[in-house]
């Protein structure tokens, strides 16, 4: 496996740790698509990024790297029998710190699928409808 600053060109594992994980700020924000609004704190990310990591079949990382002042990782991955493909976007601050984590998840329908696994395992642990119950928020 290459280092955390080297691009993978291939890898069909679930053995990958994102060591950007290691260097959350306490008020790191997340965004994604399978997340309605944004959650922000440490320890909301990485239990939400934790579990996450349990609902993957499988990894195949098409590229992790650096780029300007973050980390990109993109990925194919499988969730109930739904194909999912993943991009995930890390920010840095100036101390090297991460001050935000974007990741977006496509087609819609595994998207949903996820976030409704999230779901299960959240229920409304971090506010109301923050992730995709069968039926679509009233403000939506």
């Amino acid at each position: 496996m290459s280092s955390i600053h080297e691009p993978i060109p291939e890898a069909a594992n679930l053995t990958y740790f994102p060591e950007w994980l290691n260097q959350l700020r306490d008020d790191v924000v997340l965004r994604a698509t399978a997340l309605n609004g944004e959650l922000q704190g440490a320890d909301k990310l990485r239990a939400v990024i934790g579990f996450a990591r349990t609902l993957y079949e499988f990894q195949d990382f098409r590229f992790a790297g650096k780029y300007d002042d973050g980390f990109i990782e993109e990925y194919a991955a499988q969730v109930g029998g739904h194909p999912i493909n993943t991009v995930v976007i890390v920010h840095y601050d100036d101390e090297g710190k991460v001050e935000s984590v974007t990741i977006n998840h496509r087609p819609l329908t595994s998207m949903l699928h996820f976030s409704s696994k999230m779901r299960e395992q959240f229920g409304d642990t971090f506010g109301p409808n923050r992730f995709y119950s069968g039926e679509l928020p009233a403000d939506s």
